[in-house]
């Protein structure tokens, strides 16, 4: 994980995409974008230059939103068979809490677990097990941030306390303690941490 600095001053703005999203079609892995601090446009992805204009000369956020709907909605493209079948693969992952399970992905597309593993280093340049382990920390982090439950880390995949922290600590460079403690401020973290 790469942290980056940026002058207080600035007026920043970003959007979170889908890997699922058909709207921007890149000549690149989006592994290569999102090694990147920043995307540049001329990276091959097929952004019109007057959205991007539109975008830097809005007024407040508000705008820029409303700007980035209207593009994203009018640039919705038929999906390809490629792009249902990663879809599909895609859901079953979140439906699973973040778990790649081959058997039950090849059951639903009836596709290879290799023509799968292929089809996403095409379109992510990720094996589907490694974007499973960006999902399944996604995920926890959500469950951290709007859940009042503790996490069963049991039910994201994990096998023991010690797989759950090398790769929490792997992706995010802090433990999971320390992610409670400086960014959602919470004082009794053994309330609701982890349930084992």
């Amino acid at each position: 994980m790469k942290f980056i600095h940026l002058p207080q001053k600035g007026k920043y703005f970003g959007v979170r995409l889908n890997p699922k999203q058909t709207v921007i079609q890149y000549n690149c892995a989006l592994k290569q974008i999102v090694q990147q601090p920043f995307v540049n446009v001329e990276l091959g992805c097929t952004l019109d230059s007057k959205f991007i204009q539109a975008v830097f000369e809005a007024g407040d956020f508000e705008q820029r939103v409303q700007i980035c709907n209207e593009y994203f909605c009018s640039q919705k493209k038929e999906k390809s068979l490629g792009e249902e079948i990663f879809a599909t693969c895609f859901d079953s992952i979140i439906e699973n809490n973040g778990l790649f399970l081959p058997d039950v992905i090849q059951h639903k597309t009836g596709y290879s677990e290799r023509y799968i593993r292929e089809l996403f280093y095409k379109k992510t340049g990720f094996g589907p097990k490694k974007l499973s382990k960006f999902i399944r920390i996604q995920l926890l982090l959500q469950h951290f941030s709007f859940e009042e439950t503790p996490v069963n880390i049991d039910q994201y995949g994990y096998y023991d306390p010690s797989h759950y922290y090398k790769e929490f600590k792997s992706l995010l460079v802090i433990t999971p303690a320390e992610y409670i403690k400086e960014f959602l401020g919470w004082k009794n973290i053994k309330r609701k941490f982890l349930s084992y």
